[in-house]
């Protein structure tokens, strides 16, 4: 489950994986990157360490 939003410049993307119970919030002040590959990136590395 995501949620992106942003606004002025300001951008945010909320990630739950729902079967792991595990939130990813990445809060940034550019639209330069690729959040949701951030997000994923991060909840895949979580996962393996479980």
């Amino acid at each position: 489950m995501e949620r992106f939003g942003s606004i002025m410049g300001a951008n945010s993307i909320w990630t739950y994986f729902l079967n792991k119970r595990i939130t990813v919030v990445i809060l940034s002040n550019t639209n330069l990157t690729d959040l949701g590959k951030y997000a994923m990136g991060i909840g895949k590395k979580i996962l393996k360490k479980e």
